[in-house]
């Protein structure tokens, strides 16, 4: 073991998108409102600090530095540390599952889902979203909107629309009527996701309603600074609420 978390300060959207979620996503109760939000008060910017801080301080560090942390990117995260087992834990869904099991099937096959802790505000549940919708061209003919409404319906209802939503695309089901056994996730990672959902212990994605651009170039990017130690929390928190404002305005 090289570290206890391998954390990816490269990627911006890990954590000016998804780790800000964990602090914004009790801030917000939905996209939507964070989208209508003209301001933001970053209620629980205390305690997302003391979980950034958990994870970098005992994080993988290139040059030993926590400054190198911003050089760590997905691959060198999922495949090169953690599918290797040089870090025992990293912040990532379940989408990484098959990048993991590339690298070492045991490893993905004993890998499990943690909530990441607001101190004191709600530690017990993951952030769970959608990350994408099919849609329907509302300009195209009725005939070919009522086909497509079909395509979706035999897609999720049939029988066999089932069996290519969970083994071939590796879908967590969002309806009712997966129920048995043989439609369950097959992978831990989305087991483990459908398992805090189904006992109601999950906070929102909200960033899909933030400023456009904001979570990872403001935000992503002062918080390569903080890790570089060339801006204070205290500051990050000031310019994160003032671009959100002028981005409203």
């Amino acid at each position: 073991m090289e570290a206890v978390f391998a954390v990816p300060g490269k990627e911006k959207w890990v954590t000016g998108l998804h780790l800000l979620n964990v602090a914004l996503g009790n801030e917000f109760e939905s996209g939507k409102q964070a989208y209508e939000a003209k301001s933001l008060n970053f209620t629980y910017n205390k305690e997302l600090k003391e979980l950034l801080d958990l994870q970098t301080d005992y994080a993988f560090m290139p040059d030993g530095k926590k400054g190198s942390i911003n050089s760590v990117d997905y691959a060198m995260q999922v495949e090169q540390k953690y599918s290797t087992g040089k870090v025992a834990m990293v912040q990532m869904g379940n989408w990484a599952y098959g990048g993991i099991e590339g690298v070492n099937a045991d490893i993905a096959a004993n890998s499990g889902i943690l909530p990441m802790p607001l101190k004191g505000v709600k530690e017990d549940s993951i952030p769970v979203g959608v990350p994408m919708y099919w849609s329907i061209n509302k300009d195209e003919s009725d005939a070919e909107k009522d086909a497509a409404k079909d395509f979706l319906n035999w897609l999720y209802t049939s029988d066999e629309g089932k069996e290519m939503i969970i083994n071939d695309f590796n879908f967590i089901p969002a309806f009712k009527g997966y129920e048995s056994d043989e439609l369950q996730p097959k992978d831990s990672l989305s087991a483990d996701v459908l398992n805090y959902a189904n006992n109601g212990k999950t906070t929102p994605w909200v960033f899909m309603g933030y400023p456009s651009g904001w979570g990872e170039n403001i935000v992503g990017a002062d918080i390569q600074k903080y890790l570089d130690g060339s801006m204070s929390w205290e500051d990050l928190v000031k310019n994160a609420q003032k671009t959100w404002a002028e981005e409203r305005e």
